[in-house]
């Protein structure tokens, strides 16, 4: 198998109207998020970044903790989030998002 190098990807780097067609749809949608659907993903987002999960000294398994406790608080079933990860301090987050949520699922969160 082949690697890609990056002048196989000069088609997308020399369309700036890509970048900008993002650009329009994200503000489209943040458009349509309600104030409370905003303050939501502000708190998430300071949240997350509050904690500190650098390499060194932090840990991210606190950061998918947190996560793991906002998703329980909206519904998610148990069973449908694991946190693992190679020690204590560096855990992961999956979660099983369930069929109904998956039908109804119209494109990128951003």
């Amino acid at each position: 198998m082949r690697i890609p190098e990056m002048r196989d990807f000069g088609l997308f780097f020399h369309r700036p109207g890509i970048v900008s067609d993002v650009a329009r749809f994200r503000r489209r949608r943040l458009r349509s998020l309600t104030q409370a659907d905003r303050t939501l993903a502000h708190d998430l987002l300071k949240q997350l970044i509050e904690t500190n999960t650098s390499h060194s000294v932090g840990s991210t398994t606190a950061a998918a903790e947190a996560m793991r406790k906002r998703l329980l608080d909206a519904g998610f079933a148990p069973a449908d989030i694991t946190i693992d990860g190679p020690d204590a301090r560096h855990g992961n987050i999956v979660v099983r998002l369930p069929r109904q949520a998956r039908q109804h699922h119209q494109g990128p969160c951003c």
